[in-house]
């Protein structure tokens, strides 16, 4: 990989006006990685809502102009899904919380311009699950499991259910009942996040603000390996730009949340990495007192700088390879205890040996 994606495509999202400065082989690159990076659509907004889309070489154009469409289409998909998710569970009265990408788009949070979702998921009480699962098979969705051991898997040691996907439509539902696996290192009591839900629209509500910061940053640095993470940094970095601005004392409640659920070592390292990357004006008051060993702040300096931007197939480094493989092994590490995790990866390793297998004799 070229240092493109340092010397271009971080100060692009920084600050977009260093376009003036550009090439036409810029531009080319540009297009390369936010491809890669499913962020096209995210350099389309950030043009567009600086008025800067003529600068963009014609030929380019179109490209922006696809990207926008596409997210148009997916915006208006997700709409409808949690339009039909409300129907399928008003009568039941369940509370439901809407996550991450369904949360942003709906509540039409300036950082979901361009952002493009796949899914939705969703937050219910864990004494509700098996009542929540009833309603959605009753409305076309169903659980996708491989085996039974990957049910036993998320319904035992896992924070959500096992994938939903709808019958008809194909779209995928994933049904949470807290933030991190039972099993992790940090675990979180749900409890204490329904304490501070804020109430949105008909059956939905939505994180509080410091919450919603807190799971981007436990999805991204604690229970994720950080390849190709460049997307959900720019969630936070958005996050953190508008929250402090429209919530009053926002830094004050979300060091103190932060300290409550015992995440110093998760938030550490998302301050850390979006002030080097995006310089997000993170206070210093509100970094955790208690820090990571220095092996630890170096590893993981080293592996998040070259793991988290998007990378061109053709271009793969040793590094890159190297860290991604490191900060997926943490993943694991961070997910389960020695005594589960040795033999779930033994009986994952057997279980691609078996698939692999049938691919030869098909």
């Amino acid at each position: 990989m070229t240092h493109f994606a340092w010397d271009r495509m971080v100060p692009f999202f920084r600050d977009v006006s260093v376009i003036h400065h550009w090439t036409p082989a810029d531009w080319s690159e540009l297009f390369r990685f936010a491809r890669a990076g499913r962020l096209l659509a995210q350099v389309e907004a950030r043009l567009r809502r600086e008025n800067l889309l003529e600068q963009v070489p014609a030929e380019g154009r179109w490209q922006l102009t696809s990207a926008r469409i596409r997210f148009e289409r997916a915006r208006r998909q997700m709409l409808w899904e949690v339009d039909c998710l409300e129907r399928a569970l008003r009568e039941s009265e369940i509370p439901v919380v809407l996550l991450k990408g369904a949360a942003y788009l709906m509540a039409d949070f300036p950082w979901s311009d361009g952002r493009i979702s796949v899914d939705v998921d969703i937050l219910v009480p864990q004494e509700m699950l098996s009542q929540v699962e009833s309603w959605l098979m009753l409305s076309g969705w169903v659980a996708q499991k491989k085996s039974e051991y990957d049910d036993h898997f998320y319904r035992d040691w896992m924070h959500e259910l096992p994938p939903m996907v709808h019958w008809d439509r194909k779209t995928e539902l994933d049904v949470h009942h807290t933030l991190l696996p039972r099993t992790g290192k940090i675990t979180i009591d749900s409890q204490r996040l329904w304490e501070e839900v804020v109430p949105f629209r008909g059956i939905f509500s939505l994180l509080s603000p410091h919450d919603m910061v807190l799971h981007s940053i436990l999805h991204t640095f604690q229970d994720g390996d950080l390849s190709d993470c460049f997307r959900d940094l720019l969630d936070l970095d958005g996050m953190l730009r508008y929250f402090s601005e429209s919530e009053p004392d926002f830094w004050t409640q979300l060091r103190q949340r932060s300290e409550a659920f015992g995440l110093h070592r998760p938030v550490y390292h998302a301050f850390r990495t979006l002030r080097e990357m995006l310089h997000t004006p993170i206070p210093d008051t509100v970094f955790p007192q208690e820090v990571p060993g220095i092996f630890s702040r170096c590893w993981m300096d080293f592996a998040i700088r070259r793991a988290i931007l998007p990378e061109l197939p053709s271009r793969t480094r040793f590094s890159v390879a190297i860290s991604r493989k490191g900060l997926g092994m943490r993943q694991h590490w961070l997910r389960m205890p020695l005594k589960l995790l040795i033999p779930h990866l033994w009986h994952k390793w057997q279980e691609r040996r078996r698939e692999a297998k049938k691919r030869k004799t098909t």
